[in-house]
């Protein structure tokens, strides 16, 4: 039996983004930065929370004040021992996020009812009850000889695999304490890969894992890492990045269970209006399986295709391709050639994602406004990332709103639950390489689930319109006698590049400046190669026909 139930929760908490920021002048305070931090100037601690975690209650100084809490949460803090001398610092929103954190007096604390928990070089104590048939958990990091952060999760929520997420919250936090770190701003890992790219394109993660001592807690580093590396088709460095901030085990998968995917699919969507795909941002197969599929999908009477990675669309409706302007993710040539096939092939782009407090409502507002208010009939495919299409989970993510506030039940398909495991007793040729798992012990949250096992390698550059495609080598001159040892090397659609030299290119490979050669599959057209070092300096640049 395949078990990856608390996989899921991991992949969504990284990918979460914060909904409320607070700042106080004295004491406590939450700083948000994709994840929401609490720290403390009093006591020199900090807490690393949840992405989404809203807290209703931050202490603005050591005992000045207590919240307000459930009569669940008091009941839950009287089985703990919790008493009126120990601190709260900060809590959740009652009923949504059951969280609490305090500091506890060492000597009220009965060591014996705790259990060591080692991981990452990270040490905590951790006690579990059971309270009104839900678990409760305390974990305590020692501030100090006589002190300890405690932080509780008492499951009045009642979401799923909380002790996963609670794992988290504790690794990361007692990792920020043992590093000294409690006490310092938080510098946003993905603002500083922004201004890399800007100065170094795609040579970004180079740059990037020489500071990564810089950031702090390395979960972002590594979710960053793996972004970049995936834009530059570096899909190894890609997937071992993501498996140090996922934290996802590679799973055998039994071929009983396995089922080539788009056929069975297709015959699926056939019957809905819309149909939410998931993707993991750093898998560019993710979004290469949509793209296969869109011709197909069109042919059902799907006119709309709704991207999260995507903000305003009209400069993309206009162009017919996307910039490095258009949002982070477009930076993916994958995901970059997923947009120029659909807007070549009909659909209307929709670019529906939001930093609003309440994201998931708005993503769903969005996606309505710019379809299904225009015409109550129309049929919308969506790509969304990680937990977003989950139909049953608490809090609400997006596919659940939208069947809620629309009425219209959408066909959703999970990407990434499985994209780490694997499968030895498959018999399958290069066409079979996106399967639909059938087995029973996953709960995802969502209709289907589908193992993607795409070799990129094998695929051609974008999606040729004709579907001829010609195998040719690219010969690439010495380079060496450069300062840079690598170069991104880049093709780019000549005619769009003329239109916006921001253009996001084809296709992206990072290669040694010394002389080599590589094959690459490439449908027919005029291309432009360009090879970039450090500081963009260019380094090689040439025309390509390929008739």
């Amino acid at each position: 039996m395949l078990k990856l139930s608390g996989v899921f929760l991991m992949v969504i908490i990284f990918v979460q983004y914060g909904c409320r920021s607070y700042t106080f002048s004295k004491g406590g305070r939450v700083e948000q930065r994709y994840r929401n931090y609490y720290f403390n100037d009093s006591i020199k601690v900090g807490a690393v929370l949840y992405g989404d975690m809203e807290l209703a209650f931050v202490s603005s100084d050591i005992g000045v004040s207590r919240p307000k809490l459930t009569p669940f949460c008091r009941e839950v803090l009287k089985k703990l021992n919790i008493g009126k001398s120990d601190i709260i610092l900060f809590s959740g929103i009652p009923k949504t996020y059951s969280i609490v954190g305090l500091v506890r007096n060492s000597k009220n604390i009965n060591y014996s009812e705790y259990k060591n928990v080692v991981d990452r070089e990270s040490f905590y104590l951790m006690k579990t009850i059971k309270y009104k048939n839900r678990d409760a958990y305390e974990g305590l990091i020692r501030i100090d000889q006589n002190r300890f952060l405690s932080i509780i999760e008492y499951g009045e929520s009642g979401q799923e695999h909380a002790d996963a997420g609670f794992h988290t919250i504790m690794v990361n936090t007692a990792l920020r304490i043992k590093e000294g770190q409690s006490m310092t701003s938080v510098l946003n890992v993905f603002e500083d890969a922004e201004n890399l790219f800007s100065e170094h394109g795609y040579l970004t993660p180079f740059k990037l894992i020489e500071r990564r001592g810089n950031y702090g807690v390395s979960n972002f580093t590594d979710q960053a890492l793996a972004t970049y590396y995936s834009f530059c088709g570096d899909l190894d460095l890609a997937n071992k990045a993501s498996e140090a901030f996922m934290g996802i085990k590679k799973e055998n998968l039994d071929a009983k269970d396995l089922a080539p995917a788009a056929a069975r699919i297709l015959s699926q969507t056939v019957n809905k209006q819309v149909v939410m795909f998931n993707t993991a941002h750093h898998v560019p197969q993710h979004a290469y399986f949509l793209g296969e599929l869109l011709d197909r999908l069109y042919k059902q009477g799907f006119t709309y295709l709704a991207l999260e990675g995507l903000g305003d669309t009209s400069t993309v409706m206009k162009n017919g391709f996307v910039s490095f302007n258009d949002g982070i993710y477009i930076r993916d040539p994958v995901f970059s050639n997923l947009v120029c096939k659909a807007r070549a092939i009909g659909f209307k782009i929709i670019g529906y994602d939001t930093d609003s407090d309440d994201r998931e409502q708005v993503q769903v507002q969005n996606i309505v406004d710019q379809s299904l208010k225009l015409n109550k009939d129309s049929r919308v495919v969506v790509l969304a990332g990680y937990g977003h299409i989950q139909e049953n989970s608490t809090p609400k993510k997006m596919a659940a709103f939208f069947k809620e506030m629309t009425g219209i039940d959408p066909l959703t398909i999970d990407q990434t639950t499985l994209m780490a495991s694997s499968c030895k007793n498959l018999e399958t040729n290069n066409k079979d390489d996106v399967f639909l798992y059938s087995g029973e012990d996953l709960k995802t949250g969502t209709d289907l689930v589908i193992w993607n096992k795409i070799n990129m390698q094998n695929k051609p550059i974008g999606f040729p319109a004709t579907g001829e495609v010609k195998n040719i080598n690219i010969n690439m001159p010495d380079l060496s006698s450069d300062k840079d040892s690598v170069a991104a090397f880049s093709i780019y659609s000549h005619a769009n590049y003329l239109v916006d030299s921001t253009v996001t290119p084809i296709f992206v490979k990072i290669i040694p400046t010394k002389k080599n050669m590589f094959p690459i599959k490439i449908g027919k057209g005029k291309y432009l190669v360009k090879c970039l070092g450090y500081d963009k300096r260019l380094l090689y640049k040439i025309e390509l026909i390929v008739n």
